[in-house]
């Protein structure tokens, strides 16, 4: 355990920590590369997304799923 002069450095320690194990515990993303867009599917050489606006659109579309209520 490490002592600390002044509780805000022991403060900027503790969130530090809690960031890292945040990160480390994140769910990760389950997208695999298709060779096409995941949101019009348009071909593209590389990565998930054709360009900006479609990677802002399907991040609007998934964050509306998850506020939808079951009935």
């Amino acid at each position: 355990m490490t002592t600390f002069a002044d509780p805000v450095d022991e403060a900027a320690a503790l969130q530090q920590q809690m960031i890292d194990n945040a990160l480390a515990n994140r769910k990760r993303p389950n997208m695999t590369f298709t060779g096409e867009c995941h949101y019009c599917k348009e071909s593209i050489d590389s990565g998930h997304f054709c360009d900006a606006y479609c990677r802002k659109d399907h991040e609007d579309m998934v964050w509306a799923e998850s506020q939808r209520r079951l009935s």
